[in-house]
């Protein structure tokens, strides 16, 4: 235990500074002191530990670290620091945050880039996460409220003041901290891509007649562009298409990447049926390795689905690639790819069945005129409603549920 005669205030004040008192402040020293002195300059300050003692006479005042708060004279109260909760955050940043916060934003598409990844997200939302990843708030604080106001608010800069309030040692506190969102203009990868035309695979439609029919043409283009829609929805947003080309052989599209460009053509020969073949090119070199672009062929059958080919002698309906209905039988036949076209569904009519007997169908078409075709062996009964299509090979009776 020390104990130091003090005769002047000014030598009070060193005395704190000499023995780093560093939380009473000299106000309450001085008020304690001279209410047990009477106002003398005279007496005695004690230093112990984590007590201090102010004696005159045979009378002690004491200040215990830990009951009464040395800034404001609270008692009994949880401390931080040796301070209670309200003067240690009058003192003390209990939330820091970067005055300017600098963002990349891209003018075209207002995707946002954050944490090495461009994204397309919501603005506002985006803030409130961004405030909440840069904020350092103090880890003693309970029951956190933080509340964003926009002072000044533009598709460039932000200016915000973000009020935090909550329970600091048992005391309820409130700071308020400003900063800056300030939006950086910077055109993403996929946005720079897009406009200068690159590509990295490319999707070819064809057929073996040499030629694509229009609805051929817009069913392809109607698939892509949904396709490439729904990629974007989940988020892929390097898939975009580049360019379309159509050329007398067929139509050609141009995609954002190689994984678009196979996904889209497997899906097309999936629903469109003939044959695929991928190749790839070398375009160039990067970092010491080759850089490709690949092309998709879909080359699609003479015939198209609802037409009619003569199959190992016998009428059959087009159902998908190398896929069809014999319109004797009623069953699915395979096909070679090559059969000879002898109609479709556009020559079609309906007709309903009077009479019938072991090989032939007698049956009133819709212009009431009596039609007698082959009867299939797929079954049929008299008083049945049927379509009947018109072939260079005769009339045929089509199986329910064609087309």
């Amino acid at each position: 235990m020390d104990r130091l005669k003090v005769t002047q205030n000014i030598q009070l004040s060193n005395l704190l500074h000499t023995y780093a008192v560093k939380f009473l402040e000299f106000r309450v020293i001085r008020e304690i002191f001279s209410h047990i002195l009477n106002s003398s300059p005279i007496g005695y300050l004690i230093l112990t530990g984590s007590k201090t003692y102010i004696s005159h006479q045979n009378t002690v005042a004491k200040i215990e670290m830990g009951r009464i708060c040395p800034a404001c004279g609270e008692e009994n109260t949880e401390f931080i620091m040796g301070l209670c909760g309200d003067c240690y955050s009058r003192r003390n940043d209990i939330i820091k945050i970067p005055g300017v916060i600098s963002v990349d934003l891209c003018p075209r598409c207002e995707s946002i880039r954050h944490e090495g990844r461009w994204r397309k997200i919501d603005k506002n939302g985006f803030i409130s996460q961004i405030i909440e990843e840069k904020a350092r708030i103090l880890d003693q604080i309970k029951n956190i409220r933080m509340e964003i106001d926009h002072l000044v608010e533009d598709r460039w800069v932000n200016q915000l003041k973000i009020t935090l309030s909550g329970n600091l040692a048992g005391k309820p506190v409130e700071k308020i901290a400003l900063t800056e969102i300030r939006f950086v203009p910077r055109v993403c990868e996929n946005c720079s891509k897009q406009s200068g035309n690159y590509y990295e695979a490319i999707i070819q439609l064809r057929s073996e007649r040499g030629w694509l029919y229009d609805d051929e043409i817009n069913r392809f283009q109607s698939m892509v562009e949904d396709m490439v829609a729904e990629e974007r929805r989940k988020d892929n947003r390097g898939a975009f298409i580049t360019k379309w080309e159509m050329k007398k052989e067929g139509a050609n599209v141009y995609l954002s990447t190689r994984d678009l460009g196979k996904k889209i053509s497997r899906k097309l020969r999936n629903e469109l049926g003939g044959k695929l073949r991928e190749s790839r090119s070398v375009v160039g070199r990067k970092d010491g390795r080759d850089l490709y672009r690949f092309t998709f062929s879909l080359r699609l059958p003479r015939y198209k689905k609802g037409d009619i080919v003569l199959a190992n002698r016998k009428p059959a309906i087009i159902k998908s690639y190398k896929k069809g209905i014999d319109l004797v039988s009623g069953k699915e036949v395979r096909l070679r790819g090559d059969e000879r076209i002898i109609g479709d569904l556009s020559s079609s009519f309906k007709g309903i069945v009077v009479n019938m007997d072991r090989t032939v169908l007698e049956i009133v078409s819709d212009d009431g005129s009596i039609v007698k075709i082959r009867r299939p062996l797929f079954k049929i009964s008299i008083g049945d409603e049927i379509d009947v299509v018109d072939t260079d090979e005769g009339r045929w009776a089509l199986p329910r549920g064609i087309p």
